[in-house]
């Protein structure tokens, strides 16, 4: 999450500076890809696009959990919209900031997803043995 959070960050930040009438065009299909196209930058893209396919699926699994919440839903969408405006508005800073604020919510709510499921574990350990001792 760091390094994602640094990345697509410094992504945001330099497509609402770069990113052209197409690259704007295109922001709603694919959300975070078309971010990092829209930087014009080929090292930044490539590295950007290989974490992409490597996380593709914990970040699909994480989304699919985040979004069961209807209010964490509601809040990633508000991020992008916030992180979409700022882009198309050509604000670097607020865009950077936006997407910086969006990867801290995620980190967060997935910090606080594993935990309750830590103490999920933990409760079932204790009543299995419970009634395993009696």
């Amino acid at each position: 999450m760091e390094f994602r959070d640094r990345l697509e960050s410094l992504s945001a930040y330099y497509a609402a500076l770069r990113s052209t009438e197409a690259d704007k065009a295109r922001l709603d299909a694919e959300f975070h890809m078309i971010i990092a196209e829209s930087v014009h930058n080929v090292v930044l893209l490539h590295t950007l696009r290989n974490f992409f396919s490597i996380l593709a699926s914990s970040i699909s699994d994480n989304l699919k959990n985040l979004f069961k919440n209807t209010k964490a839903r509601k809040l990633i969408m508000n991020h992008h919209k916030a992180m979409y405006d700022a882009i198309i508005a050509g604000n670097a800073e607020e865009a950077r900031t936006a997407a910086h604020a969006h990867l801290v919510f995620v980190e967060d709510n997935l910090l606080k997803m594993r935990q309750e499921e830590t103490r999920i574990q933990r409760s079932l350990r204790r009543t299995e043995n419970l009634n395993s001792s009696r």
